[in-house]
C-alpha cells in the first residue's frame, strides 16, 4: 500500500501527462482541420477527472476506510474570498501558511482532518486547505507534546479537534506564542505549555474550556475577546487530585486579565492559585465559580458593580475569593446581588488539607455596602466588619 503523499505524487503526474496529451491532440486537429479536441472529448464522454484516478501495486484499488486527502487531486483552484476579512475574525489576507508537505490528513464529512504534522518549521501556521479541501478539524496527537514548536496559528476554519482526551497542543513546553481564531479552546488545550507568554485570541472565540491554559506558567497578560461568554473549570487555576495527589501549577506569572464584553460566567477554580494577578476589572461578570480565585494572594481590593448587558444578578459561588490575602475589602455598588450568606466568598481563609477545609473569618476585612443590602447582610451574618460604600 502506498503512503499519501506517494499516491498524491502520482495523481499529480498522471493528471501532467493527461494534460500533455490533450494539448498534442488539439495541435494536430488544428493542423489537419479536424473537429477541435475539446467537442471530440465531449462527444466521446471522456471524464478528465475519472481518467486520473491512481491503483495501488498493478491494479488493487485502495480500501481505506477514509479517503485520504492524496488521493484526489482537485483540478479547481480553490474559490478566493470576495469578502474582506478582519483581522480578529481570521488570519489576514497575506497568511502564509506552512507548506502542506509538512501535514498529512484523511477527509471527514467533506473537509479535512489533520492526523500528523512532519514538518521541521518551529513556527507552524496551520493551513486552511489541504489538497483543494478545507482544512476543518485536527485528529489527536498531531501536535500533542511536540516540544519543537515555538510558535502556532490556528484559522477560524477549524472547528473541531479530535484530541482523544489529551489536550491539542498540552506538553509543547517550547510552544511561547499562539494566535487563535477557533470558536472553542477545547478541554486541556494548551495544558502545560511552561512556556507560552504571548496569547492572541481572535474575536471568533465564544468559550474556553476547562483546564485550556493550567500549567501555562509564564503566561504574564491575557486580553479575552469580546464574543467569548464562558471560561470552563481550571481554565488557568490550578488543579490539585485530592486522591492521587496530582498537582498541576495556575498560570503563577499572570498579572493582568482583561475581560470581554460579553464574558459573563467564570467556572470552578478557573483562575484558582494565580498568585501574581494584580489588575483584573470584574465589570460584567455575573457569574463567579466556586473557588475561582482561591488563593490570588497579589489580588487588591475590587470592586463589584454588577453592572451587565442582560442586568443579571450577580451570583458567588463557596470560598470565590478566600485566601486572597492582599485583598483588605470589597465594595459592593449593585443591589442585584445572589450572595448567599452560606458561601463564605468573601473575607474568609481556608486550609484545603483541613476537614471541610476548617473556614476562618478574617478580623482584617471590610465590606463596603449600602444598608439593607445584600452586602451588608452578608458581612453581618459572617461576623464580617461593614462600613456604608464610599460616596
Amino acid at each position: 500500500m502506498k503512503t499519501l503523499k506517494e499516491k498524491r505524487a502520482i495523481s499529480i503526474i498522471m493528471a501532467a501527462i493527461l494534460a500533455a496529451s490533450v494539448l498534442t491532440g488539439c495541435a494536430g486537429s488544428g493542423a489537419n482541420g479536424n473537429t477541435p479536441a475539446s467537442e471530440s472529448s465531449a462527444s466521446t464522454g471522456t471524464d478528465t477527472q475519472t481518467s486520473t484516478a491512481v491503483q495501488d501495486d498493478g491494479g488493487d484499488t485502495s480500501t481505506d476506510t477514509a479517503p485520504q486527502y492524496g488521493d484526489e487531486e482537485s483540478t479547481d483552484a480553490p474559490a478566493e474570498d470576495t469578502e474582506e476579512t478582519s483581522a480578529n475574525l481570521d488570519v489576514p489576507d497575506d497568511y502564509v501558511p506552512t507548506s502542506e508537505d509538512a501535514f498529512d490528513g484523511e477527509i471527514v464529512g467533506g473537509g479535512i482532518q489533520i492526523t500528523s504534522y512532519t514538518g521541521t518549521d518551529t513556527d507552524v501556521k496551520i493551513p486552511k486547505t489541504l489538497g483543494g479541501k478545507p482544512v476543518e478539524s485536527i485528529g489527536p496527537k498531531t501536535f500533542t507534546g511536540n516540544t519543537n514548536i515555538t510558535s502556532i496559528t490556528i484559522p477560524a476554519g477549524i472547528t473541531a479537534f479530535e484530541t482523544g482526551g489529551d489536550g491539542a497542543f498540552a506538553g509543547c513546553t517550547n510552544l511561547t506564542s499562539a494566535t487563535v481564531y477557533c470558536k472553542t479552546l477545547t478541554y486541556y488545550f494548551f495544558n502545560g505549555c511552561t512556556s507560552l507568554k504571548n496569547v492572541t485570541l481572535g474575536d471568533t472565540v465564544e468559550k474556553i474550556d476547562s483546564y485550556a491554559f493550567m500549567g501555562c506558567t509564564s503566561l504574564e497578560e491575557i486580553v479575552l475577546p469580546d464574543e467569548l461568554t464562558f471560561i470552563g473549570d481550571y481554565a488557568f487555576g490550578r488543579y490539585i487530585d485530592e486522591f492521587s495527589g496530582e498537582n498541576i501549577p495556575a498560570c503563577t506569572s499572570l498579572k493582568k486579565v482583561v475581560f470581554g464584553k460579553k464574558t459573563e460566567t467564570l467556572g470552578s477554580y478557573c483562575f484558582a492559585g494565580c498568585t501574581a494577578l494584580t489588575d483584573v476589572n470584574f465589570d460584567g461578570i455575573t457569574a463567579f465559580g466556586d473557588y475561582s480565585f482561591l488563593d490570588c494572594t497579589s489580588l487588591p481590593d475590587i470592586t463589584i458593580t454588577g453592572e451587565n448587558e442582560k442586568d443579571k444578578r450577580v451570583f458567588f459561588g463557596t470560598h470565590a475569593f478566600a485566601n486572597c490575602t492582599s485583598m483588605k475589602s470589597v465594595t459592593f455598588v449593585p443591589e442585584t446581588l445572589d450572595l448567599s450568606t452560606s458561601t463564605q466568598a468573601f473575607g474568609y481563609t481556608i486550609d484545603l488539607s483541613a476537614p471541610d477545609y476548617a473556614p476562618t473569618v478574617r478580623s482584617d476585612f471590610v465590606v463596603y455596602a449600602d444598608k439593607f443590602t445584600d452586602g451588608a447582610t452578608y458581612a453581618k451574618e459572617n461576623g464580617i466588619t461593614c462600613e456604608d460604600r464610599p460616596g
